[in-house]
């Protein structure tokens, strides 16, 4: 039996990670790991824990039997891994859990532009059964340009395919599983020209900060539709304004705000210590996008899906469960 503390879980999740290691001695504290947890779990030999942990070599050394940490996110600059690798400890994360759902609403907001859903139901809703200005277009045979072809972009890729669609992809390299499946690699200028619709998939990094922006909108074909399910920042919003005017941009899908503060990790925005940082609700509102018609925003859902929670779980507890059995498994350290 190991002594195991998890901490940053609750409710369903705590259960489901109890049942899915009977046989070992379990602690659960749902706010992040402190200093004052320190002589409660001094003799844990695992831990489970969120990006809000502690995890810094002052709490660390107070761990002595410590052997394996495994953070439920991507993220893992909350742990001091150095210190880890001069103990011995290893460190595992998870690498992907929300690619199947961020690559669904992806395609979601597409079709709700492309077949004017939202105003749609809106009239239904006011007994308007009237389908004067709700002409669609089909996507079959539009191109889809995807900037980005990580996990969720070629994702969105293989589904895009399956729906007829045209589809090429700008990214740092080429992927020879997209190509042969009939993903075409073309530079990022012939990306914004040739695409009648065009999807961000980058992680937001210094060097991807407003990588579409004003001086982009010339390539553009008119009509385009911007999408964005990956970081707000990606996206000068500037840009997509000045677009928007121009008639450059026929419509625009969002699920992210350029002015929405830094997230580490999606499900960071189930936990109260967000919450308290900022109003995502007051965001939206004063949004200036959102007050076009042809401007569509979700507030940072495309990650949210049961699936993708129960993944990110059963991810790290599996992470744990090779570390039990003497194996590695998506370790960092």
């Amino acid at each position: 039996m190991v002594k195991i503390a998890f901490f940053e879980l609750k409710g369903w999740q705590k259960e489901w990670v109890a049942s899915s290691l009977k046989g070992h001695q379990l602690i659960f504290f749902e706010e992040p790991l402190k200093e004052k947890h320190l002589e409660t779990i001094k003799d844990v030999e695992i831990l489970g824990t969120f990006i809000y942990s502690e995890l810094t070599r002052a709490n660390l050394e107070k761990l002595p039997n410590l052997k394996f940490i495994n953070t439920f996110s991507t993220g893992y600059d909350h742990i001091d891994l150095e210190y880890c690798k001069e103990r011995g400890i290893k460190v595992a994360n998870v690498p992907a859990y929300s690619q199947e759902a961020v690559a669904e609403h992806t395609l979601a907001l597409i079709f709700l532009i492309a077949r004017n859903l939202y105003e749609a139901i809106r009239r239904v809703k006011d007994n308007d059964f009237s389908i004067e200005g709700l002409e669609g277009f089909e996507l079959a045979g539009k191109t889809l340009g995807i900037v980005g072809t990580g996990a969720i972009g070629s994702m969105v890729a293989k589904k895009a395919l399956a729906l007829g669609m045209k589809v090429i992809a700008y990214n740092r390299s080429k992927k020879e599983d997209l190509e042969k499946l009939g993903v075409k690699f073309v530079s990022y200028e012939e990306l914004l020209s040739q695409s009648d619709i065009i999807t961000f998939h980058l992680p937001l990094t210094p060097e991807t900060h407003h990588f579409f922006k004003k001086e982009h909108l010339k390539y553009l074909k008119d009509g385009v539709i911007i999408i964005n399910t990956a970081r707000g920042a990606l996206i000068e919003t500037e840009a997509l304004l000045e677009g928007l005017n121009q008639g450059k941009i026929k419509a625009i899908g969002l699920d992210v705000l350029e002015e929405e503060v830094e997230l580490k990790e999606e499900p960071e925005m189930l936990y109260d210590i967000y919450r308290n940082k900022v109003d995502v609700k007051t965001l939206l509102e004063s949004f200036i996008l959102k007050e076009r018609k042809n401007v569509f925003v979700t507030p940072h859902i495309a990650w949210y899906t049961k699936e993708s929670q129960e993944r990110l779980l059963k991810e790290g507890v599996e992470n744990i469960k090779a570390f039990l059995e003497g194996k590695e498994r998506n370790l960092i350290v």
